[in-house]
Order: C-alpha cells, then sequence, then structure tokens
C-alpha cells in the first residue's frame, strides 16, 4: 500500500482484494512499519520478510508458487522497487548456489517461522543509506520468481521529489527523516541504479529481477509521470529488456486507487488479470464480471476536481 510512508494501512489493499476474489485471485496485503517507528530500511526489511513468507506459504491458502505478482502502490512502490534492487544486488553477493531454488530451500523454516520475529532477519540492502547485511541470509526469495513487479505511481527519485513537494507547499523534511543519515539518493531505487557498485554488477543482478511494468498517471500532483518514465529509462539502460512504461493520460495520483474504483472501471485490476491468466483469459473474466460502480459519477467528478493529489 501507499501512505506516504507514514499512514499507509494493509486495510488500504480491501477494495483491490475484494474485487480480485471475483476472478479467484489471492491477495497477500502487506504491512510494513510506517515512520516514526520505522525508517526506509525497516520498511524494505518488512516487505523481504513477508515476501519471503509468501513464497513459502502461498500453496497452502490456495495459492500457485509459479503465478506470483508483486504490486506496489505510491510509497509501496518505492519500497518495493527499492528491495528488488538491493535484493538482487544481495543475491549476487550470495552466490549463485544461495540463491538457486531459493524459495524451495527455506520453506520449511519461513512456514514455522513468525514473520515479525527478527533474530537472524537481514537488512536486504547494499545501498549507502542502508545498514550492513547481517551474517544470516534468511530471507531466500528471488524476484525472478515473480511473474512481473507492477509499480504504480511510485516515487522512485526521493532527490528529484523534494523540490517538487516543496514548490506544492508540502513539508518535505520529512524525506530527510525517513532516509538513514538524510541520504536521499541512498533510498531511491532511481539513484542506486547509478551507484558504481550496481554498475560492476548489472549484468549479474538484473537476472534476479522479475519484468517491470511501471504505471502512472500524466495528471499526478503528488508525484509526477517523470519519476516512471526516468526510472524506466535507467532499468532499461541497465540492460533490463522487460520494462513496461505506462502513462496513462488525465490520469491523477488517486484514480487508480480512489475514483477508478468508486466508478466500476479500475485500471489496476484491468493490469492485473493479463498477466496472471493471459489476455484471451482475462477479457472473458471482465466480460463476465465487469466493474459495479460504487458511487454516482457526479460524485466521482466533483471529488476528482477537488481531490489535491
Amino acid at each position: 500500500m501507499g501512505g506516504a510512508w507514514v499512514m499507509g494501512h494493509r486495510a488500504w489493499n480491501t477494495q483491490l482484494g475484494l474485487r480480485l476474489m471475483d476472478f479467484g485471485v489471492l491477495v497477500c496485503a502487506v504491512d510494513y512499519r510506517n515512520f516514526p517507528l520505522g525508517q526506509v530500511p525497516d520498511m524494505v526489511e518488512d516487505l523481504s520478510r513477508a515476501f519471503g513468507w509468501v513464497f513459502a506459504n502461498v500453496e497452502k491458502f490456495g495459492g500457485d508458487p509459479e503465478n506470483i505478482m508483486l504490486i506496489g502502490q505510491s510509497a509501496g512502490a518505492h519500497l518495493s522497487a527499492l528491495l528488488l534492487l538491493e535484493h538482487s544486488l544481495l543475491e549476487v553477493r550470495e552466490g549463485s548456489s544461495s540463491s538457486a531454488g531459493s524459495n524451495e530451500s527455506v520453506a520449511k523454516d519461513l512456514s514455522n517461522s513468525n514473520v515479525n520475529d527478527k533474530v537472524g532477519a537481514p537488512s536486504v540492502s547494499s545501498s549507502p543509506a542502508v545498514r550492513t547485511p547481517r551474517p544470516v541470509f534468511r530471507d531466500r526469495w528471488s524476484g525472478r520468481k515473480l511473474k512481473v513487479f507492477l509499480g504504480v505511481s511510485g516515487p522512485y527519485d526521493l532527490v528529484g521529489l523534494e523540490p517538487h513537494l516543496v514548490s506544492r507547499g508540502i513539508y518535505a523534511r520529512i524525506l530527510y527523516a525517513l532516509s538513514v543519515d538524510g541520504d536521499l539518493a541512498g533510498c531511491s531505487p532511481a539513484r542506486l541504479l547509478k551507484t558504481e557498485e550496481w554498475k560492476e554488477n548489472a549484468a549479474s543482478a538484473i537476472r534476479h529481477l522479475p519484468p517491470m511494468h511501471l504505471f502512472t498517471g500524466e495528471k499526478d500532483k503528488s508525484v509526477p509521470s517523470w519519476s516512471s518514465v526516468d526510472f524506466a529509462a535507467a532499468l532499461r539502460e541497465s540492460g533490463l529488456k522487460e520494462v513496461t512504461l505506462d502513462v496513462r493520460a488525465g490520469m491523477s495520483h488517486t484514480f487508480p486507487v480512489v475514483e477508478g474504483p468508486m466508478a466500476g472501471t479500475d485500471p489496476q485490476v484491468q493490469l492485473i488479470l493479463p498477466y496472471l491468466f493471459g489476455e484471451e483469459r482475462s477479457r472473458e473474466l471482465l466480460k463476465a464480471n465487469p466493474g459495479r460502480r460504487v458511487w454516482p459519477q457526479f460524485l466521482i467528478d466533483i471529488a476528482s476536481v477537488i481531490m489535491p493529489y
């Protein structure tokens, strides 16, 4: 979920989860510590522990471990992208012997563990802002096992985001508090791709990444579309070929999670189903179970006009 790193909760995924249940899709809504209970490295670590648990346990709940996709919106997209990049570097450092078949190797361990148990939990980051990894590398999932990463309206460059927030009269200094020692670059996925460590390991690291689908709105007031545009370009420059940039005209920051679903046309669902079921089957599913309008269109239009995001 999103929430500007300070007010997110897994319950915000309820609307999307209920809609996906119409198509038999299992949704695991992941919580992570909000600031001030945690900084970016803590949030990233929470996601990593959760992903490891999902890979090890999803089959018990009727899920398909070979057909999993990761979806993050706003702050959730930022944290998920940062985790995928940092974890790919960690997999490179650990070597192919520890990452090959990694999800299976610790399935028993994770299935019997509490996600909140931090004993031996690693900090998955290798960026300058994040604490050094602990000796035990327990989060042995791999990004390459994901069908795709869908990043919705993600702020992938905190350095570039700060002046934009200031220009809108928003208190942007909180970004420095979220980052370790105020290092915005070290907590920015787009900037991580420019580091010497990434450049030295890019050829190997990209093999541990899933396809990336970056989805954003042209009229996003909170996170301008350049954030996704620039991140997509940086990923391609690093050698990742499976990058999809999807910029929608007239779409705001909240449309995919608020106005769209309220109108019965959820763009996230329209993006998710083809990845999980294929284009033809997803069209059949949507035709058989079209979206349900929740609010009258005139109220949605009013909300869109006054929405500050």
